[in-house]
């Protein structure tokens, strides 16, 4: 909820926050839990996260604190913590996998050259390179099965496009010509709200968090 609040999704950036934020110390009851223990929470529980905020809009309405009549409504771009690398396209799948064809080609030919060579190569050096072609087409190998289940989950996806670490988030421009890959929401504030949001309000909240 404190990540929400204040635009902080990383979960490095929140442990840093865990010991330098009175605030958070308080609601934490002085626990400094690490990035690891951060994520793999966010990760792992997902569902009763979503149950919490479905409490807090409850809370909210019960206390009286939404007036539900005037309501603001703005779009905000949130960075996600999945890299470029890490978010596919049918382009940048179709480019690996040439480059996976091209590099495997290259490989497949160079034992015939070894095997041309072979009079002018001493025995221990001509079996480390063939070694060596064995373990990159191994690799290669590897990569292809990669780039396969890739290509497999973009086709059961409406999108035309997958994120591999955040896999809500999706490749967008935020400003101008600038592209990360973030989340596009949509966020909704009540009037009444807005006015009386105060330290007993954060109070009143974590109490009844508490008691349910």
């Amino acid at each position: 909820m404190y990540g929400y609040l204040n635009k902080i999704r990383s979960s490095r950036k929140l442990e840093r926050e865990c010991i330098r934020n009175i605030e958070l110390q308080w609601l934490l009851q002085n626990l400094q839990p690490n990035y690891h223990t951060i994520a793999d929470f966010r990760k792992l529980h997902g569902v009763a996260l979503q149950s919490m905020f479905r409490l807090y809009i409850q809370f909210l309405g019960d206390a009286g604190l939404l007036g539900k009549t005037t309501i603001a409504v703005d779009g905000s771009k949130f960075k996600a913590v999945n890299r470029k690398k890490n978010n596919y396209n049918q382009k940048k799948i179709d480019k690996h996998r040439q480059f996976i064809e091209d590099k495997t080609t290259k490989y497949l030919e160079e034992p015939d050259e070894l095997d041309k060579q072979e009079d002018t190569i001493a025995s221990d050096e001509l079996r480390i390179k063939k070694g060596k072609i064995a373990q990159g087409l191994a690799k290669l190998k590897e990569r292809s099965i990669r780039y396969d289940t890739l290509q497999e989950q973009l086709n059961n996806t409406d999108d035309k496009q997958i994120s591999t670490t955040d896999p809500e988030s999706r490749s967008i421009i935020i400003v101008k010509n600038i592209v990360e890959v973030a989340y596009n929401t949509q966020n909704a504030a009540a009037e009444k709200i807005i006015s009386t949001w105060n330290n007993k309000t954060s109070q009143r909240i974590y109490h009844y968090w508490m008691e349910h």
